[in-house]
């Protein structure tokens, strides 16, 4: 009788399948988060590097009219056009973004909150609640680390579904040495974690180890490398999300669950 229950055992587990539908939520509303703040993090730095910007204290980066305020609390405000504009990056964005550098932008060791007024992402609602960049100082002679944080990110989409996420990761800016300003030639280095909320209380913990980083460019609207490796609350199972090579620019990313593979549009 034991060997009898032990082979229906094995058969059951056999036979046994696994509902992989959370990892594949989990990883689409990952790059979704992943790539909104690639970009806004994008037009943040290109602000505090832009030529314009600092001669004039007015630009337009990004589809949005950047203004430098230089007083007591040094001030950058990113405004879109209530109605929407194009980022450059295949996006539209309103409302408005403020970043406050209570010690100067351009402090070594800087620390810039963040407000976002009536901001929507592609026509979604975007609610973001404290949200830092500290300037961590150099790590050679070219390239400094940031790290960005942000307690509560929620993005409603039009029929009221959406999702909520934070961030806490370090942006490694490996800057083009030919010029102090942006330039199309640069990247950032990212590692760290992103947690999200998915339904029925479970969380998803998206990690991108050092060692091997994700990678966000000025010249390209897609992340590159990785993985972003996730793990659940409940599901018992990893998910691993990989972007394009370092050679390309498409609009998709890759996702593996166990042997099984995936591939998604970013948009």
């Amino acid at each position: 009788m034991p060997l009898v229950l032990l082979l229906l055992s094995a058969c059951h587990k056999k036979n046994q399948e696994i509902d992989y539908n959370t990892g594949i939520s989990a990883s689409q509303q990952y790059a979704s988060a992943r790539q909104m703040i690639d970009l806004l993090m994008n037009t943040y730095f290109k602000s505090i590097t832009d030529s314009v910007l600092l001669t004039d204290f007015s630009s337009h980066i990004d589809g949005a009219t950047v203004k430098y305020i230089d007083n007591l609390e040094q001030t950058i405000t990113i405004d879109y056009a209530l109605w929407g504009v194009s980022d450059g990056y295949g996006h539209y964005r309103a409302g408005m973004i403020t970043a406050h550098a209570p010690g100067g932008f351009y402090d070594s060791l800087a620390v810039v909150n963040f407000d976002f007024e009536n901001f929507r992402y592609d026509g979604d609602s975007v609610f973001v609640s404290g949200m830092t960049v500290k300037n961590l100082g150099r790590i050679d002679d070219e390239n400094k680390a940031y790290s960005i944080t942000a307690s509560s990110i929620t993005r409603f989409y039009t029929d009221t579904t959406g999702y909520t996420f934070n961030v806490d990761e370090i942006f490694r800016w490996e800057k083009d040495p030919s010029s102090i300003f942006h330039t199309p030639d640069e990247r950032f280095m990212i590692s760290g974690t992103i947690n999200g909320y998915l339904a029925e209380n479970n969380s998803y913990h998206a990690l991108i180890n050092e060692s091997e980083p994700v990678s966000s460019e000025f010249s390209c609207s897609y992340a590159k490398l990785g993985p972003a490796v996730i793990t659940f609350d409940v599901e018992n199972y990893v998910v691993q999300v990989y972007f394009n090579p370092s050679d390309s620019c498409e609009n998709r990313y890759h996702v593996m669950i166990g042997e099984d593979q995936y591939y998604f549009p970013f948009n």
